[in-house]
């Protein structure tokens, strides 16, 4: 990030801070130069939890150019409703090329 773009990003230490504040966090990543799947790993190892927080949740992608990824961290006693809210959502995905949904879920 440059001096210029830094507004546009949050630093994982301000999605814990939110987190810690009772708030359900939702971030999101492009992975325009990497595989998204590399990506997920990378970002989650950054999302180290805190007691009682879960980063393993469900990642949302979006089949798009380039690929966007969100991300939750939220209490363990919210992801049961995170993943159906995800999985929901994903089903009514609309179909881009065939049998291929312009969303995916990454568990």
């Amino acid at each position: 990030m440059t001096g210029r773009t830094q507004q546009k990003y949050a630093l994982y230490k301000e999605a814990f801070d939110f987190y810690n504040s009772g708030k359900i966090v939702i971030g999101i990543q492009f992975a325009s130069k990497i595989k998204p799947s590399v990506r997920v790993v990378e970002v989650r190892e950054k999302l180290i939890p805190s007691k009682g927080c879960s980063n393993n949740v469900t990642v949302f992608r979006g089949r798009v150019t380039p690929n966007i990824l969100f991300f939750s961290v939220c209490p363990l006693n919210r992801v049961r409703h995170i993943e159906e809210a995800l999985k929901s959502f994903a089903a009514q995905s609309p179909s881009f090329k065939k049998h291929e949904k312009r969303v995916e879920l990454i568990p």
